[in-house]
């Protein structure tokens, strides 16, 4: 893309899908973090399509919403000096419809789920058909992210818009789809079509002349000594950690720790007393350490397992502070 830019010195124009709106929220929220540190000649725009959910007033995805930027457009016409510079191709906004679609065709870079990249709205814009000038709006690619949790036939859906390059982004080693119907298990649904296509290439590999699949084999998450087994286990050893994760500050414990206890479940199988137990000690020797100026998490795969282990945090509140 970096080569088109250079040649055609237009920016590249991309869709970017993600299989839930948390999913497509965390690429706008990255996004926006991007763009406060390019120059001003690397600028482009974001909008976020088609999320119905609410979000903070406060929150930075509000100002790229699709609906957001129709109101600031619609309150704040041309002024005179942008008629003046514009006037050769002034696009006089009849109605919202046309509005929406004049930003979203100038938009070089939207951000969808892949359930609403082919919404009415999008549908209207971009569909091969109703594309009037393939140079102004066609896509350069789609990009998808969490492409190994994504059931094959939402992958196939931004094609309708006359997709030509598709880049899945995903790890065939993580969860699969979620799907409950055992027929449709068993037909193959439960196979994401990233996953279809890595096994394909790996099996043609010799006889073909590319493989169109990159292993990106830097993380930048976690210590190295927590990403040493993934890394040996599910990736060959090929994983390697960034040097700005060594730079973090480095705690007086051990990275990871597995501890077993003899505690029961009860009858539901979904609380263990004794583990709640167990986590509320271990929270309270973090944060009467070193780590008192950090934050914890705590996961549970159990609903009603978290609630039991809130209830005893909440008896300590008053020594750590807001829980």
């Amino acid at each position: 893309m970096s080569k088109q830019l250079a040649k055609t010195k237009t920016k590249p124009k991309l869709l970017i899908c993600a299989p839930s709106n948390e999913a497509a929220d965390a690429i706008v929220r990255r996004i926006i973090e991007i763009k406060k540190d390019l120059k001003h000649e690397s600028q482009f725009n974001v909008v976020r399509v088609g999320s119905g959910q609410k979000y903070d007033p406060n929150s930075p995805i509000v100002d790229v919403m699709l609906d957001t930027v129709i109101k600031q457009k619609m309150g704040n016409p041309l002024n005179e000096a942008n008629r003046q510079c514009q006037s050769n191709n002034l696009f006089i906004y009849t109605n919202k419809k046309d509005l929406e679609n004049e930003i979203l065709i100038n938009t070089e870079v939207i951000v969808t789920t892949l359930n609403s990249c082919f919404s009415k709205t999008m549908e209207e814009t971009f569909k091969p058909t109703n594309i009037k000038s393939l140079n102004n709006c066609h896509f350069t690619a789609c990009i998808v992210d969490e492409a190994g949790q994504s059931i094959e036939p939402l992958i196939f859906v931004p094609i309708l818009l006359g997709i030509d390059k598709l880049i899945l982004v995903g790890d065939d080693k993580q969860l699969q789809p979620l799907v409950k119907s055992k027929v449709a298990k068993d037909n193959g649904l439960g196979i994401s079509l990233f996953k279809r296509l890595k096994t394909w290439f790996e099996q043609k590999r010799s006889t073909r002349k590319s493989f169109p699949v990159t292993m990106l084999n830097t993380q930048y998450r976690m210590h190295k000594e927590i990403c040493l087994f993934p890394s040996k286990y599910f990736y060959k050893g090929e994983i390697k950690t960034a040097p700005s994760v060594k730079m973090r500050k480095q705690l007086s414990f051990h990275p990871y720790m597995i501890l077993e206890h003899e505690s029961l479940q009860d009858n539901t199988g979904e609380v263990n007393i004794g583990e709640a137990n167990m986590i509320v000690t271990l929270v309270d020797i973090l944060l009467n350490s070193e780590c008192r100026s950090l934050t914890v998490a705590v996961l549970t795969p159990y609903h009603k397992q978290r609630e039991q282990i809130n209830i005893l945090l909440k008896k300590k509140e008053n020594e750590y502070g807001p829980i």
